[in-house]
Parts: C-alpha cells; structure tokens; sequence
C-alpha cells in the first residue's frame, strides 16, 4: 500500500483515542516523496499543525502506522507544551517516553526507521516500484498489534 490523506485521517483518529485521549485536533496532511525523510511535523510557528508522511515507499500497513504514531508523539508534544528543546533534542527525553509508553502496546517508535522496518517497503519510483537495495532479513517481531476493527472497538469501550 501506498498511504492516501484518507488513511492517515482515518488512522490518526484512532491513534489518537488510543495514546493521546482524544485530545489533537486533526492536523493538516501532506504526502511527499522524500525517501530519506519518512515523516515530519510542522509546528504552528510553520503554518499550522502539520503532519507530512511519504509516499516514497509501498509496502506493509504497519510501516507507514509507525511513521504517523512517530510524528503524533512531536505534534503532542507540542501541543500540550512539553516538546525537548533545541533542534538536535527533538528526539530527547520527553519524545523516548512518550515513545516507550505507546512501544508497549507494541510499536517500534524510535528516533529513525531501522533496517528491518525498511525491508517492509519498497521504493516506488516514477510509478513503478523497486525493490529497496538493502539487504536485510524480513522483520518477523513488529507487528500491527491491532487490526483497525479491533482498535475501534477498544476506543469504543475505552469511551463508553
């Protein structure tokens, strides 16, 4: 798969029930085409919450889920005032817990993608796809920890 604006929506929603109580607005979405660059948030001193994913890459669900839940932990961050200062800290103690709270359902959300997770995808180039040129053994441990039937019922009943 290759994510849609849709997509990203309809996960962000879920995602954010499930680790961040409901309390993001839905940002703004943009697809890019960075191979290097999986992801970004922009914050409002850059035009509004901004969330950008790429479409780069076709390959497993849980690959592009990974990136977006990444991005949502620096846009809750900011939003509710705690963001690791300083350029080179975007990535520090406050983003590792966030990140360690959410990884126990499960996830891999760390700093950058790791060579594993990239074994999911392929790179998609002027309409056709090719395979990635690294040579890494399948992930086997990552794994959706929830199919989006069951995260709706659990934010259904974590609700109700």
């Amino acid at each position: 798969m290759i994510p849609t604006i849709e997509y990203l929506i309809r996960y962000f929603n879920i995602y954010n029930a499930r680790y961040f109580n409901s309390i993001l607005p839905v940002p703004a979405f943009e697809l890019m085409n960075a191979k290097h660059h999986l992801g970004q948030y922009l914050n409002p001193s850059i035009g509004g919450h901004k969330i950008r994913i790429t479409k780069a890459y076709e390959g497993a669900e849980v690959f592009f889920q990974n990136i977006l839940i990444h991005e949502m932990i620096h846009y809750y961050l900011n939003f509710i005032g705690n963001k690791d200062k300083g350029w080179a800290r975007s990535h520090g103690p406050n983003f590792k817990r966030e990140a360690a709270r959410i990884n126990r359902d499960g996830w891999n959300i760390q700093r950058c993608a790791t060579q594993e997770e990239m074994s999911l995808v392929t790179l998609v180039k002027a309409g056709r796809v090719s395979k990635a040129s690294l040579h890494v053994t399948p992930l086997s441990v990552i794994d959706n920890p929830m199919d989006e039937n069951q995260l709706v019922d659990f934010v259904l009943k974590s609700t109700s």
